[in-house]
């Protein structure tokens, strides 16, 4: 009985709004080329990105993250072929996709966007494992309760 409680007194209380507002999110990634390589490997991996599943049209004319100054560098470019390809890989079932690309992309933590061109963010897989580790412990352990009232209960007869 002393187990029971014990186990109970760790589980989670409900879902009050001050202790919804207190847990913290999943920590976002982007995927970001770094401008300092060559711009031919990275128009490599904005090709290549562009052909395998990213959303590209943003950066074309038109598009919300085309523009024709000085800031429209292949650099900001694959970053954003990249991130899509990443994003969207990932999302659809993917999985295993990785930022590396030849290694000339990175995960971030810090948002790429800026103005009107947005990245989509990709969840960090350590935040996608701790939420689901938080998840399931409150259910192994009312699992083990259970087993040892069990044990217990048929070990009095």
């Amino acid at each position: 009985m002393f187990l029971l409680v014990a186990v109970l007194a760790l589980l989670p209380r409900g879902s009050s709004s001050s202790s919804a507002a207190a847990a913290p999110g999943p920590r976002s990634t982007w995927c970001v080329c770094n401008p300092e390589l060559p711009a031919a490997a990275l128009q490599r991996t904005l090709d290549y990105a562009c052909g395998h599943g990213a959303d590209c049209a943003p950066l074309h004319p038109g598009g919300l993250c085309y523009t024709d100054t000085d800031t429209d560098t292949v650099a900001v470019r694959c970053s954003y072929a990249a991130n899509s390809y990443y994003s969207n890989v990932n999302a659809n079932g993917g999985g295993g996709a990785t930022c590396d690309f030849a290694g000339t992309a990175t995960l971030t933590s810090t948002d790429p966007s800026s103005g009107t061109c947005k990245y989509p963010a990709v969840a960090s897989v350590a935040a996608s494992a701790s939420a689901a580790a938080t998840t399931v412990l409150p259910f192994l352990l009312a699992i083990i309760a259970v087993s040892f009232i069990d044990l217990f209960s048929c070990t009095a007869m």
